[in-house]
């Protein structure tokens, strides 16, 4: 699936709102789904042997409004296909900042796919492992087209080497970044990504590196809710990249077009800060 269309220009950013505000809920306890299960069915077994199973509907909450799953993956989906649709047009140009902010951009949506896919097939645990990354890559297209020097950018698309592997080994990661983009980048962009950091970093290390998030909800299997607030992150995020997308196509207008998309399904997207 090609993500690719995107272009430059970022002075136009529109406001992104609080598209990636879900916290993490610690201790919760309801509806739950066992690692492994088909979502909105019973299973025999999951990966491990155990039984486990997955109700179709659960009640949010803050809001008391009752939710489908399949409705927040069949709304995901709609999201996704209208607004890759919306981004797959040229470049900007064929510099070596804004086509290589374009790969990571791409390679983050496409860790968008995979962790919706990864979610609907009831593998939470390993979701929240490419959502991560998901955040990571949109960072690092970002930071690309702001903060990266020309010495960053040359590293990243030389030949993949062993000699270039070495050379690139240091390259910024998420804190510095971070760091660049808050001096650097649009203030809508920085704040976004900052939000999304503040609120799930923690837990989304610990998922990746064997902590005690994903040890115990391997065990224990995991509220449903924590599967919508992760899918709804990942959709905040796609929103943000879809924004980006945009603004290395040269074409701002876009991002209204990207905004409205999203505003059409608050099912299945982060709530407003």
């Amino acid at each position: 699936m090609q993500y690719h269309a995107y272009g430059r220009h970022a002075h136009d950013v529109l406001h992104l709102g609080a598209v990636t505000g879900h916290t993490w809920p610690h201790g919760q306890r309801g509806p739950s789904i066992q690692h492994g299960s088909r979502l909105g069915r019973p299973t025999a077994s999951a990966p491990c042997g155990r039984t486990c199973w997955s109700p179709v509907t659960f009640t949010l909450a803050v809001t008391k409004t009752v939710v489908s799953i399949s409705t927040i993956f069949d709304e995901s989906n709609a999201l996704a296909t209208e607004i890759l649709e919306l981004v797959d047009v040229p470049l900007f140009d064929d510099s070596p900042r804004i086509k290589t902010s374009d790969v990571a951009c791409s390679l983050s949506l496409e860790h968008w796919h995979s962790t919706r896919t990864l979610l609907s097939s009831g593998l939470l645990p390993s979701a929240t492992v490419v959502h991560r990354a998901q955040f990571e890559a949109l960072a690092r297209s970002i930071w690309l087209l702001y903060a990266a020097s020309d010495d960053h950018l040359s590293k990243l698309t030389a030949t993949l080497s062993l000699e270039s592997e070495q050379a690139a080994k240091n390259m910024p990661q998420t804190a510095e970044m971070m760091q660049d983009l808050s001096k650097k980048a649009p203030p809508p962009a920085y704040d976004a990504l900052s939000r999304f950091k503040d609120n799930s970093w923690k837990a989304l290390n610990s998922f990746a590196h064997a902590g005690i998030h994903p040890i115990r909800r391997h065990d224990e299997g995991y509220p449903v809710q924590l599967l919508h607030d992760v899918l709804r992150n990942s959709n905040g995020l796609a929103i943000v990249s879809c924004m980006h997308a945009a603004i290395l196509s040269g074409q701002q207008p876009l991002q209204r077009k990207v905004l409205d998309a999203a505003a059409k399904r608050p099912t299945c997207m982060p709530p407003p800060l």
